[in-house]
């Protein structure tokens, strides 16, 4: 009764049942919904034969989960639905991370405790072809897209061992391969925020790998419309030529990059983004968050509007028109809407035609002014006239 009243009370309480839930409906679309409210049904799943009211609480808890999948936005806020349906969940690769893996852990344990399948989420069908496409295995390394509150060193496969074993998910012979994929590159980089496979957990749940494909059955490239990002890649193998770009929205962990873009080449990200720091830092808010970071074109010194951190971008860039012919790839980022105090047009077109990258800017700014390119460089780099050569390693 003590656990019920200083644990599972605050977190159901608070997020999942009435009449004491706080919480607005989109309080859903944010990654610590799961983790309050799934940490909570774990508790409470393992009270159930010692308090009754548990299995109420249990039952609330499992009506809600989907909903927190199936979250649609809010417009008067901004804010964009959860997950894309191509898989992806705008938050970041960290949260998506986070927030899939405590979601699962709940369903994981309930369907361990009534021995049957838990709801089908059409969600989670999409997970592996996202965190794969997301991914880019280095040299003994692994690297994930960072765009905005995330590391290049999480992965996710803390999320892929859960849902290869869950009841309800029913996994396929070619999902179960890219999953087996996943892990074993995680295993063999041996590093990584979300790293599962030598914890408890993962004595558990990791799947047998040793007949792992070499690389997955899946394409080389993906267009995520309803968060606006774009992968492209030469190959699956490792050291390959990764091309990652972002519009999309600017909200709470999304930061003010619409148009920003990470160029990983021979195990390097040779063109990076900025990263983060710390929320409490000043740094935070005043730079990592802001267009200064990220591979943008600024005017007249200025990036996206500050006040977007908070209140979010009323109008969100695009991506649009994904093509993979092979050696011609092509994909238009639209984020004229983020920057419409300052452009009419904020088209950037990213053509790539054998083992050249062309970045077109078609700009047109409301006044006459300044345009400044910001580009961060993964190496050492040097300017020769009108050409910038950035080195690290063989990569360059």
């Amino acid at each position: 009764k003590g656990m019920k009243r200083i644990a599972i009370d605050p977190l159901l309480g608070d997020w999942v049942l009435e009449p004491t839930r706080i919480h607005s409906l989109n309080s859903m679309g944010h990654n610590w919904w799961t983790s309050c409210a799934c940490m909570g049904g774990l508790l409470a799943l393992s009270m159930q034969n010692e308090l009754p009211e548990a299995r109420e609480y249990v039952e609330a808890l499992r009506e809600g989960v989907p909903q927190w999948f199936d979250f649609a936005g809010d417009l008067l806020q901004h804010k964009p639905k959860t997950f894309d349906d191509g898989g992806g969940m705008y938050e970041s690769i960290n949260y998506a991370r986070f927030g899939v893996q405590e979601a699962l852990l709940f369903m994981s344990a309930w369907e361990n405790a009534y021995g049957k399948s838990f709801d089908n989420i059409p969600q989670l069908a999409l997970q592996p072809d996202f965190f794969l496409h997301v991914f880019y295995p280095g040299p003994g390394q692994l690297w994930s897209i960072n765009f905005g509150d995330s590391h290049k060193n999480v992965s996710a496969e803390s999320c892929l061992m859960l849902l290869y074993h869950l009841k309800s998910y029913n996994c396929n012979n070619e999902d179960a391969d890219k999953i087996r994929w996943y892990i074993s590159q995680v295993e063999q980089g041996q590093h990584g925020e979300g790293f599962y496979v030598n914890r408890p957990m993962g004595f558990l749940y990791t799947p047998d790998f040793s007949n792992a494909p070499k690389v997955p059955s899946t394409g080389k490239s993906i267009l995520l419309r309803d968060f606006d990002w774009a992968m492209m890649r030469t190959s699956w193998e490792k050291d390959a030529t990764m091309l990652a770009v972002k519009s999309g929205h600017t909200w709470n962990h999304s930061h003010a990059d619409a148009n920003s873009f990470i160029l990983f080449h021979k195990g390097v990200d040779i063109i990076k983004d900025a990263g983060n720091c710390s929320y409490p830092k000043p740094q935070y808010r005043n730079y990592f968050f802001q267009s200064d970071a990220h591979n943008v074109v600024k005017f007249n010194g200025e990036g996206q509007s500050r006040e977007q951190q908070y209140h979010g971008s009323q109008m969100r860039g695009e991506m649009n028109y994904l093509l993979d012919g092979g050696n011609v790839k092509y994909v238009l980022a639209d984020g004229t809407g983020p920057m419409a105090d300052k452009f009419s047009r904020n088209f950037r077109h990213f053509l790539w035609m054998d083992n050249v990258i062309y970045i077109i800017d078609d700009l047109k700014s409301h006044e006459i002014g300044h345009y400044e390119w910001l580009w961060h460089p993964g190496g050492e780099a040097r300017k020769r006239g009108g050409e910038l050569t950035i080195t690290n390693g063989n990569s360059s």
